[in-house]
């Protein structure tokens, strides 16, 4: 049998470890081990990458948006949230005491179901770049924030490096938030990251991740958290980003083979002009009977393809279950037909070739 083919690989170059090697020695010798010189390096580097004036370091990308919504007085109010996204996208809204609506969509929002879904009582609407990919109508959306009055905030979390029109994720919309959780494109193994271009709200958010102290650190004037990143993980990040556009190009290369390959048999990608990060590859098949077949043929020959984006829609979710007010036909179709290919930085075309021929396989018989 043919060697086994993961849904993704977290590996770091002989160089990337030799600069986290040193640099997390001299943090150790530094005695600074939280909000220092790398937390600061990290965080200039990022916001080139966001388009942004301003990027602020967290410990997880929950805590980024957590932030986000108290810093915007979500408390009371109604946060618009596609139901295929993470459980941190709602639970973030729901800490910082919001209601979450959960709106229609498969890998990207529908924008009737967040026009039927906008109240007077609605103050934020989230759109989720699922997979890296930025909708087609993500201005529109921006359009419609703006003539209701209504914030846009982008979960970033898998949209490191994506861009559309040239402007890139974490950018479109008031704030955008960010994930660098082992499996992202970029990690820090847990971290997150806030990114605006108003800087009087980064500075608000920098007293909420230092658990709301002022200038001062001992006047407590903001109800905030322990939501700092350590030096060591800032380091990690660093690493990475050395290597970060050269990554980007790999990742879009594969995607674009995989398009090449498979694109007159009977499933779908993302339709999207836009550039997107490389964290997934999403098809869709025609139904549920299709989708586990293909996958268990893939898993036969030993290809993974791990978890979906995502494999149960957030208004299913038990946790939500009492802000469950409505079907969303898209969003649980979605979530039973779409199939995440394996990519990661390093993956060869061969590798690639190899699960398009094991997919053209299942098609002809």
């Amino acid at each position: 049998m043919s060697k086994a083919i993961p849904s993704l690989k977290v590996l770091f170059t002989g160089n990337e470890k030799k600069y986290i090697q040193d640099n997390i020695g001299r943090v150790l010798d530094s005695g600074y081990l939280t909000l220092g010189r790398y937390t600061k390096e990290f965080e200039d580097n990022f916001k080139k990458i966001s388009g942004t004036k301003c990027a602020l370091a967290v410990n997880s990308g929950t805590t980024a948006l957590e932030i986000i919504f108290r810093i915007l007085d979500v408390d009371r109010r109604d946060v618009l949230i596609p139901s295929n996204t993470n459980f941190a996208t709602a639970i973030a809204a729901v800490n910082a005491g919001a209601r979450p609506i959960f709106y229609d969509g498969d890998a990207f929002p529908n924008l009737k179901s967040i026009e039927r879904k906008i109240t007077p009582k609605t103050k934020v609407i989230v759109v989720v770049h699922i997979g890296g990919y930025i909708c087609e109508n993500i201005f529109e959306i921006k359009k419609l924030c703006i003539k209701r009055g209504i914030f846009l905030v982008e979960d970033a979390a898998h949209a490191h490096g994506s861009e559309i029109n040239g402007v890139a994720a974490g950018s479109i919309g008031d704030f955008g938030a960010f994930s660098f959780f082992p499996t992202k494109v970029i990690t820090t193994c847990e971290g997150g990251m806030i990114v605006a271009s108003n800087n009087e709200f980064i500075q608000k958010a920098a007293i909420y991740r230092d658990q709301g102290k002022d200038e001062s650190g001992i006047r407590n004037i903001l109800p905030g958290n322990s939501w700092r990143m350590s030096e060591i993980e800032a380091v990690v990040g660093l690493a990475q980003l050395k290597n970060f556009h050269k990554d980007t190009k790999h990742r879009r290369e594969i995607i674009d083979l995989y398009y090449k390959e498979l694109n007159k048999l009977p499933i779908s990608f993302p339709k999207t002009s836009c550039k997107p990060s490389g964290y997934k590859v999403i098809i869709s098949v025609k139904n549920e009977k299709e989708a586990t077949g293909l996958k268990t043929f893939l898993k036969e020959q030993a290809i993974s393809t791990g978890k979906g984006v995502y494999d149960i829609p957030l208004h299913l979710q038990p946790v939500f279950k009492k802000f469950n007010k409505s079907k969303l036909p898209i969003s649980e179709k979605f979530s039973k037909i779409h199939i995440c290919l394996p990519i990661w930085r390093f993956m060869k075309k061969q590798e690639v070739k190899r699960v398009c021929d094991v997919i053209k396989l299942f098609y002809s018989r």
